[in-house]
C-alpha cells in the first residue's frame, strides 16, 4: 500500500486500510468534518470505533496526526493495529528509554512518520519541543478527552497544556474524542483546548445489546463465582487491587473457571502473554484492574461482571462497554455488598486528605530532595514514597492522594517511577583496568564493556537493568548481580534508586505554613466525586430500567422508553411465581439448586418471589428441600 497516496473520500481510506465500504452512522459526521478541516468534540460510545474517527481522517489529510494519549497500553495497541495495516507510526512513552524517544522524534520532525502517540506530559519536554517546528503535524487528536476537564471523573492536570500546541502549530485542525461525557464536561473540554467553532457530535449512549443489572441478594462472591461458572464464552471480572486480582483468580480457578489476574505488577511479558491467551480464546475469564481491556480489539466478550464497585458511572460504562462489541448480546452486572460500599466510599475520603498531611508530604518532597526554601531545582528530585511511608508509619495511598493534590494546585509536576530496578552508576576505574578486567572474565565482559562505552559513564548515568537484560540477552537479576559486584571490586560506584516519584518543581519550594489547596482541586472536586459516587449507589438501587437512568446521566437526549433487557425490565415482564411452580417438582428439590437455576438478570426477582411464596404459604422448606403446598 503507498501511504503517500492521494485519497478523494475518506471512505477509500477505510476500504484501503480496514476492508470496510461504508462508516458506522455515528462515525459518519467526526469524520466527514475533521477530514473537511473543522475541529471536532466527538462522544462516542464504548467499543464502537472511535479510533477510526481519526485514523481515517489523519491518513485522509496527509502529513502526520499527532495523537494524544493518557495510557500506554491505548499507544501499544493502536499502534500495533496500524503497523499491521503497512502504516508508519510511533510513540514517545516511558516505557521506550531516551534512545527510543528520539529516535521516534526525529522520525517524526523528518517526515517519516504518519502517526506519532505521545502522552500529555511529554508536550513540554525539550526533545519534544525542539522538534516540533519541524513535525508535518496536519491533524491533532485528542483521545479521552474528557481527561482534561477538572469536572470529569479521570482529571489529568497535564491535559491542560495540550492547548498551547495552538501556537506551535495553528493550521493544524483538532479532534477530541471520549467515550464518557456528561454535558457539562463536553463544554468544559470544547473550552479547555480552545476548539474553534468545533463541530459537536453526541452519539446515542445506549447499546441495545448490553443486558445491565445488579445482584443484590445472597452472598456476592459466592454469587458472582456462581455466575461466571453458568456464563458462556469469555468475560472480565473487574476488580479494584492488584491483589483482589490475584484473590478472585485463584477463586475460579478452584471453582474449576479458566482464569488469570492481569494488573500493572505483572512483567511486560507475563502481561502480554496473558493478554493473548485471552484474546485467542485460550482463556476463559480475566480478572483484571480498571485499565485492562482499553483499547484491545476483542468483539466476542460475552460478559463483564463487577467484583468492586467504580467510583463514577463514567467509569463503570467504560469497563462494562467491553462487552458486546461484535453486537450480540452480553451481560453486564455488578455484585454489590456492604463491604464494597464501605470500601469504596473509604477510597474516596482517602483521596482527599487533610491539609496539615499535604504539607507534611511537601515538607517530605523538600528533605529527600534535598531542596531549601526559595530554591527551585532545575533537575527532577525523587521522593521515595514507600520508604518515607515505611519510616514514618503513614498511608501510602494517603501519600499519594496528597502527592497529587500538590501537582493539581501547580507547586509540583509529579511522574511515577516504573516499579523495575534502577539505579546511579559511574564507572571509577581506568580504561587499562577494565580492559584488564575484561580480557580475564568469561561472563559478563560484554555487558561492562558496552556500559563503559557509554559517553555518560565517567559522570554518572541512569541503568535501568531490565533494559539492559533485554539488551544483552541476560537475566535481569544478573545484570542487577554485575553492578554490585563491580561497585564491590571498586571498577564503578553503583547506587540503586527505589521505585518512587520524580519531583520536578514548577516554582522556587515555599516555606510549608504557605502550602495551601484551591478550592477548585480540594473542596469542590470533593464535593464533585462525592456526588459522582451517590450517582453509582442510585443507579445500583434505582427501581427502574437500568439504561433509561444511565441515558439520564450522560444527557443523550434519547426516547425515554425502558431497554426491555435489563433485569428490572425483565423482572416487570416475568411472572415469578409461575416459573417456580414449573420448576419444582411435586417431590420437591434443593432449594439451593433451585436458587442457582434463577435466570442472572432475574437472580433479585426470583427471590422475591420464593420470599413472597414462602411468607403466603405456597410453599415449604425441610431442611434443604423445597415443596409446594398445592
Amino acid at each position: 500500500m503507498n501511504n503517500s497516496h492521494t485519497w478523494n473520500t475518506p471512505e477509500e481510506v477505510l476500504e484501503a486500510f480496514w476492508g470496510f465500504g461504508a462508516f458506522r452512522d455515528f462515525q459518519q459526521g467526526p469524520v466527514r468534518d475533521l477530514c473537511a478541516g473543522k475541529d471536532v468534540l466527538a462522544v462516542l460510545p464504548t467499543g464502537g470505533g472511535k479510533t477510526v474517527c481519526y485514523q481515517v481522517p489523519g491518513l485522509f489529510r496527509g502529513g502526520m496526526c499527532l495523537v494524544i494519549s493518557p495510557l500506554i497500553a491505548l499507544m501499544k495497541d493502536q499502534i500495533e493495529g496500524l503497523k499491521r495495516k503497512g502504516i508508519r507510526c510511533d510513540a514517545v512513552t516511558a516505557e521506550g528509554g531516551p534512545r527510543d524517544a528520539e529516535r521516534a522524534l526525529e522520525n517524526a520532525a523528518v517526515g517519516a512518520l504518519q502517526f506519532l502517540y505521545v502522552s500529555p506530559e511529554r508536550l513540554k519536554s525539550e526533545a519534544f519541543l525542539a522538534r516540533i517546528d519541524r513535525m508535518p503535524i496536519r491533524t491533532i487528536a485528542i483521545d479521552e478527552a474528557h481527561c482534561i476537564s477538572q469536572w470529569g471523573h479521570d482529571f489529568r492536570p497535564a491535559y491542560r497544556d495540550i492547548a498551547s500546541l495552538r501556537a506551535l502549530k495553528p493550521d493544524a485542525v483538532w479532534g477530541a474524542f471520549t467515550a464518557t461525557a456528561t454535558p457539562d464536561v463536553f463544554e468544559d473540554i470544547a473550552d479547555q483546548l480552545q476548539l474553534h467553532q468545533p463541530a459537536k457530535h453526541r452519539s446515542k449512549m445506549r447499546r441495545a445489546n448490553l443486558h445491565y443489572g445488579a445482584c443484590h441478594v445472597g452472598d456476592a462472591q459466592a454469587s458472582l463465582i456462581e455466575a461466571v461458572k453458568q456464563a458462556e464464552g469469555t468475560g472480565l471480572v473487574y476488580v479494584g487491587t492488584r491483589i483482589a486480582a490475584e484473590r478472585w483468580a485463584d477463586r475460579l480457578q478452584r471453582a474449576g473457571v479458566s482464569a488469570m489476574a492481569y494488573h500493572a505488577g505483572l512483567e511486560a511479558k507475563e502481561k502480554a502473554d496473558r493478554q493473548r491467551k485471552w484474546i485467542e480464546g485460550r482463556l476463559r475469564v480475566m480478572t483484571c484492574t480498571s485499565a485492562f481491556g482499553m483499547g484491545i480489539d476483542k468483539p466476542d466478550v460475552r460478559w463483564v461482571f463487577h467484583a468492586h464497585l467504580p467510583a463514577d458511572l463514567e467509569s463503570y460504562v467504560q469497563e462494562a462497554g467491553r462487552a458486546g462489541r461484535d453486537g450480540a448480546a452480553s451481560t453486564c452486572v455488578v455484585f454489590p455488598d456492604d463491604a464494597l460500599f464501605k470500601e469504596t466510599s473509604d477510597r474516596l475520603e482517602r483521596r482527599f486528605p487533610t491539609l496539615d498531611f499535604i504539607q507534611l508530604v511537601y515538607q517530605a518532597l523538600a528533605n529527600q530532595g534535598p531542596v531549601a526554601v526559595g530554591d527551585q531545582p532545575s533537575e527532577p528530585t525523587r521522593f521515595a514514597l514507600a520508604d518515607w511511608c515505611r519510616n514514618h508509619g503513614h498511608d501510602a495511598r494517603n501519600t499519594t492522594a496528597a502527592l497529587q493534590l500538590l501537582v493539581s494546585a501547580g507547586y509540583i509536576k509529579a511522574d511515577p517511577i516504573a516499579s523495575v530496578a534502577a539505579g546511579k552508576w559511574q564507572l571509577l576505574a581506568t580504561s587499562e583496568q577494565c580492559t584488564e578486567w575484561i580480557e580475564n572474565q568469561r561472563w559478563g565482559w560484554e555487558f561492562l564493556d558496552a556500559l563503559r562505552r557509554h559517553p555518560e559513564a565517567r559522570t554518572g548515568m541512569e541503568v535501568h537493568p531490565k533494559r539492559w537484560a533485554e539488551r544483552h540477552h541476560l537475566p535481569q537479576s544478573a545484570v542487577v548481580q554485575w553492578m554490585e559486584r563491580w561497585d564491590r571490586m571498586g571498577i564503578g560506584e553503583w547506587r540503586p534508586i527505589e521505585p518512587g516519584w520524580r519531583i520536578q518543581w514548577l516554582e522556587p519550594r515555599r516555606a510549608t505554613e504557605r502550602i495551601f489547596i484551591p478550592a477548585s482541586a480540594f473542596e469542590e472536586r470533593r464535593d464533585l466525586l462525592r456526588a459522582k459516587w451517590q450517582k453509582v449507589q442510585d443507579y445500583l438501587a434505582h427501581p427502574g430500567c437500568r439504561a433509561q437512568f444511565l441515558d439520564a446521566y450522560f444527557g443523550s437526549g434519547e426516547a425515554p422508553e425502558p431497554c426491555g433487557v435489563c433485569d428490572h425490565c425483565r423482572a416487570l415482564a416475568w411472572k415469578g411465581e409461575d416459573w417456580v411452580r414449573k420448576q419444582v417438582p411435586l417431590g420437591g428439590m434443593d432449594g439451593h439448586a433451585l436458587v442457582r437455576s434463577i435466570p442472572l438478570l432475574l437472580k433479585d426477582a426470583g427471590i422475591e418471589a420464593l420470599q413472597s411464596m414462602r411468607n403466603s404459604g405456597a410453599l415449604y422448606s425441610r431442611g434443604n428441600q423445597i415443596y409446594l403446598t398445592d
